[in-house]
């Protein structure tokens, strides 16, 4: 969890970028991050590397999630998210107070919370809000006083949309970037809802490989080897929060 994003989100592609410190990124004008999430990767190349010229563009097809982003970066845009993030930090405080609770579980299914947060009018809050405390089975309650990437959201293009290759070929090959962590096919399939879409969808992927700079990260995947083989340029062992499986990840490059 990153509690210095404006999100708390569990994922771990901003720690697990540094595995690919050997690459040098900065030869590229533009990173499109495709399946953006908390843009993890970005984040590490932003200010960990330092590359805070470069123009990131966030993908992502989940709406609320976007357009979420895009009212944040429009609220610092316009010197507004001061007061916006002051109302966040007093409802936090507020439930903190009004609503204890012992553990996780408990928490989780709290109705009284639930319906408070429900019953605030700015919908973007309210998001905000309900993913920083109901995430997955997991609970937290974490003010904002703190926040790393605020100048970088404030650059950052936010896109909603699906993956595909319609929308990704006007780039320009030479200094763009595509990078690639989707969910994964065996670990994750709920993400392809029939083997048409998945047809598609790694079809658009094999597109990039040929026409385009494009990274492509996946846990090890022997039928997924077998395609991409070819491109693989290194390995790295990745162990899962709140487990002790370890699971080689491989990195597939065109360049």
């Amino acid at each position: 969890m990153n509690s210095q994003f404006i999100l708390n989100y569990t994922g771990q592609k901003f720690k697990e970028t540094k595995e690919l410190n050997s690459i040098d990124f900065s030869k590229y004008k533009t990173i499109v991050e495709c399946f953006g999430g908390s843009f993890g990767f970005s984040r590490y190349l932003y200010e960990i590397k330092g590359l805070k010229d470069i123009q990131y563009i966030i993908y992502d097809n989940d709406k609320d999630l976007i357009d979420f982003y895009n009212y944040i970066k429009d609220l610092l845009l316009n010197d507004k998210f001061e007061d916006f993030i002051n109302e966040y930090n007093s409802k936090m405080v507020y439930i903190k107070k009004q609503f204890p609770y012992k553990d996780h579980a408990s928490f989780i299914d709290n109705k009284k919370t639930k319906e408070y947060i429900q019953n605030i009018e700015n919908k973007h809050l309210k998001f905000m809000m309900m993913k920083n405390i109901f995430r997955g089975g997991m609970s937290t309650i974490s003010d904002k006083r703190n926040l790393k990437f605020l100048d970088m959201i404030k650059q950052t293009t936010f896109i909603h949309n699906e993956f595909n290759k319609e929308d990704l070929i006007e780039y320009n090959k030479d200094d763009t970037l595509f990078y690639l962590d989707p969910p994964y096919l065996l670990e994750d399939n709920t993400a392809y809802s029939n083997t048409l879409d998945m047809k598609h969808f790694y079809e658009d992927i094999l597109y990039l490989f040929e026409n385009k700079n494009v990274m492509f990260i996946h846990s090890y995947n022997y039928l997924l080897n077998y395609v991409f083989g070819k491109y693989k340029l290194m390995e790295y062992q990745k162990k899962y929060a709140g487990s002790r499986k370890v699971v080689p990840h491989y990195v597939y490059t065109s360049f």
